[in-house]
């Protein structure tokens, strides 16, 4: 069955008048079949908008910028090209504290989803963790995937993160308590050798049975529906390269 909803995305987002268009809402791809219309409607946009042209984007956009930290309204994008990007960007490192990473507020940071959700804006996220076994940063590249998968010795400790994301992803609604759809990045990059969850610290089963484990809590035990999940590997030079870590139906956008 297909619904019709009218939901307002742009390239650029703003104080200008904003057209209405009405996109076609459909479950046919995406690895939650019971993902949100709001959800579908944007899986269903980013397919038509796809190959017409690029959205410009801005990671922490209204967190800080040149010379000021989490001021009302204000963009380095929209200072200097007189709009706000189109998508924004966010992460959930150190996520079991007050602040990422970036020593972003995630109070802050949910009433910025608000924010971008009212703009028309799109919202990524990524999730820099600490490495689940040595407990050092993400650039700690050691070994940690084949020890956090279900059954083996530290899957308890990293579902206890897990379970933090999805506290917080399950803050992201609107005012009126409706869920905000949001594209998930997860273990980005994983072809490099960077990270703990990279092509040096894990196999390619290992990966997409990590992938396959955090998809499956998120969806099924934590009951979040309001995510599209994004493979997004970095400098693919091969599809033998490309498809060597894809966790099969796990993913719904494929990205470099």
């Amino acid at each position: 069955m297909i619904i019709c909803l009218f939901l307002h995305f742009y390239a650029c987002t703003g104080d200008k008048e904003q057209e209405q268009v009405n996109y076609p809402v459909t479950n046919d791809f995406l690895v939650d079949a019971r993902a949100t219309v709001e959800t579908v409607a944007l899986y269903e946009f980013l397919r038509t908008f796809a190959g017409t042209g690029t959205m410009f984007g801005h990671q922490d956009d209204l967190a800080y910028g040149i010379g000021w930290w989490a001021q009302v309204d204000h963009s380095d994008v929209k200072a200097v090209c007189g709009d706000y990007p189109a998508v924004f960007g966010w992460d959930l490192g150190d996520i079991n504290r007050q602040e990422n990473l970036d020593g972003v507020n995630f109070d802050n940071m949910i009433d910025w989803m608000k924010q971008i959700n009212d703009l028309g804006g799109i919202i990524t996220i990524s999730m820099h963790l600490d490495n689940p076994v040595t407990d050092q940063n993400a650039w700690d590249n050691s070994e940690a995937v084949s020890s956090i998968l279900p059954g083996q010795s530290d899957n308890m400790k990293y579902r206890s993160t897990l379970e933090h994301i999805a506290d917080f992803l399950d803050r992201i609604k609107t005012s009126e308590g409706a869920y905000i759809p949001v594209i998930l990045r997860p273990y980005h990059e994983h072809n490099h050798t960077w990270s703990w969850w990279g092509s040096n610290s894990c196999t390619p089963a290992e990966y997409n049975a990590l992938w396959k484990m955090t998809v499956e809590y998120f969806r099924d035990e934590s009951n979040l529906h309001h995510l599209l999940y994004a493979i997004s590997p970095q400098d693919i030079s091969s599809a033998e390269e490309y498809l060597a870590r894809i966790p099969g139906m796990s993913g719904s956008i494929f990205s470099v």
